[in-house]
């Protein structure tokens, strides 16, 4: 009998066992599906994972053609890629495709690798699966979103750029070559400080900041409006720049939104100066103007009004309605600003007093409602003129009117009077004439004749004043007026 020593084979055997036990037992526990073939495209091996995932028993599987569970459009790609790895060893990781399993259709990442020999031969092809539907779908996901974003964009007449931490475009939407006057291929090979020369210094400046800090903290900026040459002409846009951040949240590039806003930009301008010339206008009316709200709180008055109320513009544009009346028309005020807002009507010469200082001025204002699109009043305008002069005169002609009516009836009594003097003063002269050579009564006759002509005077006086007779101006001695009027002075003061 002959006898061999086997114990290195039989510890041999024993250890590949055991290491084909425990590869087998990390390939069912990885998670992966994993199928073996042979040269020939037939299935050799499956674990328990891809059992799992597509059904079944594993005798169904094995010895079945490579791709039975693909999709047609996959089919021939497997192929070619299995028959490389097969000929020539080449391993090809991170392929995508898609099943069908039980109607549904499933998305795995595939690793190609060749089963070699240790001389190196290739015997066999095992392909490596992991399940990424859910990746798959969400990317498709994330890009019809971001094409409907592009979309709505685009539709607003908006420009999408991406740009990474280098400053590489990433991404060029459609619209940018048109929207920039540049071609689209130029600016999708070029960075982003390229083409800058087309902005005003500042707004170069600002940009390249702009882009470093979002990248470093991670912050949305919105609005951001620069000055560029656009199409040989100089054009206003604005732009929103947001960071696209990987799962651990660091920004891994930044997307900008640009509108080209120079429309409104100019309109604004437009606006600016006209509000100027309005303000301007307003300033140098000769009528004080103040818009107030529903609650009477002013929000407009210009120089005028702030005179008007003795104050300065600055402190009087803080106030509210009626704040320099007297109580009683401050009410009065605040009573008619309800109903400009209820009805909607104007309100025409509403005199109220304000008192500045030492005088009282009048004013008469008219209150205009200031309506929005919808037919709402959303404010009031109140137009103010000072008539304190005006009703002086008014006063004045008034008085004048009043003396006029008394020069009329001095007047006319005067007229009567004058009749009743020319008799008097007749009856007088005969009187003299009876009496002569009765001193004292030729006297007293005297005195009834001088006070007669006297009167006579005076009736002349009121008949030129009240333009019944012509002045008639003389020179007078004053002293032989006083010395008439004596005796007559001494008897009336006794």
């Amino acid at each position: 009998m002959t006898s061999v020593d086997i114990t290195d084979m039989v510890e041999a055997q024993e250890a590949l066992r055991l290491s084909e036990e425990f590869h087998r037992s990390v390939v069912e526990t990885t998670g992966a599906n994993i199928a073996r073939f042979d040269l020939e495209g037939r299935r050799t091996y499956v674990n328990d994972s891809f059992v799992q995932f597509f059904g079944g028993a594993a005798e169904r599987w094995i010895g079945g053609k490579l791709g039975d569970s693909a999709s047609p459009e996959d089919r021939q790609r497997l192929w070619d890629v299995f028959r490389r790895c097969a000929e020539t060893g080449t391993a090809t990781r991170g392929l995508v495709r898609s099943l069908n399993i039980q109607g549904r259709i499933v998305h795995v990442k595939s690793d190609v690798t060749p089963v070699t020999q240790p001389d190196g031969r290739v015997t066999g092809v095992q392909i490596t699966s992991v399940d990424v539907t859910d990746l798959v779908e969400a990317e498709g996901r994330s890009r019809r979103a971001e094409a409907r974003y592009q979309s709505l964009v685009e539709s607003t007449g908006g420009v999408v750029i991406r740009v990474d931490a280098e400053g590489r475009r990433t991404f060029v939407s459609g619209n940018a070559g048109e929207f920039f006057g540049v071609p689209e291929e130029e600016l999708r090979n070029s960075t982003f400080g390229d083409r800058m020369d087309r902005m005003d210094p500042k707004g170069r400046e600002r940009s390249l900041a702009l882009l470093q800090e979002t990248f470093r903290t991670g912050v949305s900026r919105h609005g951001f409006i620069t000055r560029q040459m656009m199409r040989g002409k100089p054009r206003w846009i604005s732009a929103n720049w947001e960071p696209i951040k990987d799962a651990q949240g660091n920004t891994v590039e930044v997307q900008t939104t640009s509108f080209d806003v120079t429309d409104q930009v100019e309109a604004q301008e437009w606006l600016r100066e006209s509000e100027a010339l309005y303000r301007s206008l307003m300033d140098v009316a000769s009528v004080g103007i103040v818009r107030v709200d529903q609650n009477g709180q002013q929000f407009f008055a210009n120089t005028y009004a702030a005179a008007l109320a003795g104050k300065s513009l600055e402190e009087y544009a803080k106030g509210t309605l009626g704040d320099t009346l007297q109580p009683e028309e401050r009410e009065r005020t605040r009573t008619l600003l309800r109903q400009v807002f209820q009805t909607g009507e104007p309100a025409i010469d509403f005199v109220t007093h304000v008192p500045v200082g030492d005088r009282t001025r009048v004013v008469s204002s008219n209150w205009q409602p200031i309506k929005d699109a919808s037919g709402r009043v959303v404010e009031a305008q109140i137009t103010s003129v000072d008539i304190t002069r005006q009703r002086e005169l008014e006063e004045e002609y008034f008085q004048a009117q009043k003396m006029e009516s008394v020069g009329r009836l001095a007047g006319g009594v005067a007229h009567d009077f004058n009749n009743l003097l020319t008799a008097m003063l007749g009856y007088a002269e005969l009187a003299l004439q009876r009496v002569q050579g009765d001193a004292e009564t030729t006297g007293y006759i005297q005195e009834i004749v001088t006070a007669g002509e006297r009167s006579a005077t005076l009736v002349r006086q009121l008949l030129a004043f009240s333009r019944r007779q012509p002045m008639e101006s003389k020179v007078v001695n004053v002293n032989t007026l006083v010395q008439d009027m004596e005796k007559i002075l001494r008897r009336v003061i006794g």
